[in-house]
Protein backbone atom coordinates (compact mmCIF):
# COMPACT_ATOMS: atom_id res chain seq x y z
CA UNK A 1 0.00 0.00 0.00
CA UNK A 2 1.34 3.50 -0.86
CA UNK A 3 1.34 6.33 1.38
CA UNK A 4 -0.02 9.38 0.10
CA UNK A 5 2.21 12.41 0.52
CA UNK A 6 0.51 14.01 3.30
CA UNK A 7 0.65 10.63 5.29
CA UNK A 8 4.29 10.18 4.45
CA UNK A 9 5.10 14.07 5.80
CA UNK A 10 3.21 12.60 9.15
CA UNK A 11 5.25 9.81 9.15
CA UNK A 12 8.66 11.93 9.05
CA UNK A 13 7.34 14.58 11.12
CA UNK A 14 6.60 12.09 13.97
CA UNK A 15 9.82 10.15 13.59
CA UNK A 16 12.24 12.99 13.73
CA UNK A 17 9.66 13.82 17.00
CA UNK A 18 10.19 10.78 18.80
CA UNK A 19 14.09 10.93 17.43
CA UNK A 20 14.46 13.94 19.62
CA UNK A 21 12.68 12.82 22.66
CA UNK A 22 14.78 9.61 22.38
CA UNK A 23 17.87 11.17 22.44
CA UNK A 24 16.85 13.67 25.10
CA UNK A 25 15.94 11.29 27.38
CA UNK A 26 19.31 8.89 26.95
CA UNK A 27 21.50 12.09 26.98
CA UNK A 28 20.18 13.17 30.85
CA UNK A 29 19.95 9.63 31.75
CA UNK A 30 23.67 9.18 30.70
CA UNK A 31 24.92 12.79 31.41
CA UNK A 32 23.08 13.66 34.66
CA UNK A 33 25.55 11.31 36.91
CA UNK A 34 23.53 8.05 37.08
CA UNK A 35 22.29 8.76 40.74
CA UNK A 36 19.38 7.06 42.26
CA UNK A 37 16.64 8.81 43.19
CA UNK A 38 15.18 7.28 46.26
CA UNK A 39 11.18 7.38 46.28
CA UNK A 40 9.44 8.28 49.53
CA UNK A 41 7.81 5.02 50.66
CA UNK A 42 3.88 4.72 50.52
CA UNK A 43 2.72 3.77 53.29
CA UNK A 44 3.45 4.50 57.29
CA UNK A 45 6.91 4.78 58.24
CA UNK A 46 8.23 1.49 59.89
CA UNK A 47 11.19 2.28 62.92
CA UNK A 48 11.69 5.36 65.15
CA UNK A 49 11.21 8.36 63.67
CA UNK A 50 14.09 11.49 64.34
CA UNK A 51 13.74 12.50 67.53
CA UNK A 52 13.91 16.25 65.92
CA UNK A 53 10.49 15.45 64.34
CA UNK A 54 9.14 15.01 67.31
CA UNK A 55 9.59 17.65 68.84
CA UNK A 56 7.91 20.97 67.89
CA UNK A 57 9.71 23.92 66.87
CA UNK A 58 10.07 27.11 69.61
CA UNK A 59 9.71 29.37 67.11
CA UNK A 60 6.63 27.78 65.45
CA UNK A 61 3.57 27.82 67.66
CA UNK A 62 0.45 26.04 66.55
CA UNK A 63 -2.80 28.97 66.63
CA UNK A 64 -6.27 28.09 66.58
CA UNK A 65 -8.27 29.85 64.27
CA UNK A 66 -11.87 29.85 65.42
CA UNK A 67 -14.76 32.39 63.54
CA UNK A 68 -18.19 31.93 64.88
CA UNK A 69 -20.00 30.70 67.99
CA UNK A 70 -20.63 27.28 69.57
CA UNK A 71 -24.60 27.33 68.04
CA UNK A 72 -24.48 25.17 71.63
CA UNK A 73 -23.24 27.72 74.55
CA UNK A 74 -25.11 30.26 75.45
CA UNK A 75 -24.45 34.28 74.19
CA UNK A 76 -21.68 35.46 75.78
CA UNK A 77 -24.49 38.30 77.29
CA UNK A 78 -26.24 35.38 78.72
CA UNK A 79 -23.46 33.62 79.77
CA UNK A 80 -21.81 35.96 82.42
CA UNK A 81 -23.15 35.71 85.76
CA UNK A 82 -23.13 39.67 86.62
CA UNK A 83 -25.68 40.04 83.42
CA UNK A 84 -29.24 40.81 84.60
CA UNK A 85 -32.04 39.71 82.45
CA UNK A 86 -35.50 41.59 81.81
CA UNK A 87 -38.24 40.30 79.69
CA UNK A 88 -39.48 42.80 77.13
CA UNK A 89 -42.47 42.14 74.43
CA UNK A 90 -42.52 44.31 71.30
CA UNK A 91 -45.40 43.93 68.88
CA UNK A 92 -48.23 41.74 68.73
CA UNK A 93 -48.50 38.48 71.01
CA UNK A 94 -50.89 35.36 70.91
CA UNK A 95 -51.77 33.73 73.68
CA UNK A 96 -53.53 30.70 74.05
CA UNK A 97 -54.93 28.95 77.51
CA UNK A 98 -56.50 26.02 78.20
CA UNK A 99 -58.41 25.93 81.61
CA UNK A 100 -59.38 23.24 83.64
CA UNK A 101 -63.03 22.68 84.86
CA UNK A 102 -61.69 24.22 88.59
CA UNK A 103 -60.04 27.30 86.51
CA UNK A 104 -60.63 30.80 85.66
CA UNK A 105 -62.20 32.02 82.00
CA UNK A 106 -59.88 32.49 79.26
CA UNK A 107 -59.13 36.11 77.82
CA UNK A 108 -61.78 35.38 74.86
CA UNK A 109 -64.54 34.46 77.38
CA UNK A 110 -66.52 36.64 79.35
CA UNK A 111 -64.35 37.72 82.83
CA UNK A 112 -66.34 37.84 86.64
CA UNK A 113 -66.55 34.18 86.72
CA UNK A 114 -69.67 34.39 84.27
CA UNK A 115 -67.69 31.71 81.67
CA UNK A 116 -65.68 28.55 82.05
CA UNK A 117 -64.59 25.75 79.72
CA UNK A 118 -65.64 22.47 81.04
CA UNK A 119 -65.65 19.12 79.14
CA UNK A 120 -64.23 21.28 76.49
CA UNK A 121 -66.84 23.40 75.86
CA UNK A 122 -66.96 27.01 76.61
CA UNK A 123 -70.26 27.47 79.43
CA UNK A 124 -71.09 31.21 79.36
CA UNK A 125 -74.02 32.02 82.09
CA UNK A 126 -75.96 34.83 80.60
CA UNK A 127 -78.57 35.69 82.86
CA UNK A 128 -81.47 34.53 85.18
CA UNK A 129 -84.44 35.40 85.47
CA UNK A 130 -88.20 34.90 86.24
CA UNK A 131 -90.49 32.84 83.64
CA UNK A 132 -93.95 31.59 84.82
CA UNK A 133 -93.00 31.50 88.44
CA UNK A 134 -89.80 29.49 88.46
CA UNK A 135 -86.31 31.08 88.01
CA UNK A 136 -84.51 30.05 85.15
CA UNK A 137 -81.00 30.53 83.75
CA UNK A 138 -80.11 31.51 80.14
CA UNK A 139 -76.75 29.22 79.68
CA UNK A 140 -74.53 29.61 76.40
CA UNK A 141 -72.93 26.57 75.37
CA UNK A 142 -70.17 27.45 72.73
CA UNK A 143 -72.54 29.78 71.63
CA UNK A 144 -75.44 27.85 71.77
CA UNK A 145 -78.22 29.68 74.10
CA UNK A 146 -80.38 27.30 75.90
CA UNK A 147 -83.31 28.52 78.88
CA UNK A 148 -83.25 25.75 81.78
CA UNK A 149 -84.79 25.41 84.84
CA UNK A 150 -83.38 24.01 87.79
CA UNK A 151 -82.77 19.69 87.27
CA UNK A 152 -83.30 20.41 83.37
CA UNK A 153 -80.24 18.90 80.94
CA UNK A 154 -78.78 20.63 78.38
CA UNK A 155 -75.83 21.14 75.96
CA UNK A 156 -74.73 18.92 73.18
CA UNK A 157 -75.63 15.28 74.40
CA UNK A 158 -77.65 16.87 77.16
CA UNK A 159 -74.00 16.72 79.07
CA UNK A 160 -74.63 19.51 81.35
CA UNK A 161 -77.70 20.09 84.15
CA UNK A 162 -78.73 22.86 86.42
CA UNK A 163 -78.03 21.75 89.51
CA UNK A 164 -79.51 24.99 91.34
CA UNK A 165 -79.48 29.04 91.60
CA UNK A 166 -78.45 30.91 94.30
CA UNK A 167 -78.85 34.81 94.04
CA UNK A 168 -76.52 35.60 91.06
CA UNK A 169 -74.85 32.74 90.40
CA UNK A 170 -75.99 29.32 89.02
CA UNK A 171 -74.35 25.64 90.10
CA UNK A 172 -74.37 23.30 87.23
CA UNK A 173 -72.80 19.86 86.70
CA UNK A 174 -71.52 17.86 84.27
CA UNK A 175 -71.48 14.26 84.76
CA UNK A 176 -70.73 14.22 88.42
CA UNK A 177 -68.31 17.34 88.44
CA UNK A 178 -70.35 20.83 89.85
CA UNK A 179 -69.18 24.05 88.57
CA UNK A 180 -70.74 27.31 89.74
CA UNK A 181 -71.26 30.61 87.43
CA UNK A 182 -72.21 33.97 88.52
CA UNK A 183 -74.02 36.58 86.00
CA UNK A 184 -71.53 39.77 85.69
CA UNK A 185 -72.30 42.85 86.23
CA UNK A 186 -72.51 44.92 82.71
CA UNK A 187 -71.19 48.26 83.38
Amino acid sequence: MALSERDLRTVKIGGAVLGVILVGYLLFTFLSGGDEVALPPSGPPSGPLPSESLTPSPSIRPTAIFAGRDPFSPPAALASSSASLSPSVSGSVTVSVTVSTTGSPSPTQPGGGSSMVVGGRTIVILDIFMQGGERMVQVAVNGNVHNVGVGDAFGPGNDYMLQSISGSCATFLYGDEPFTLCVSVQK
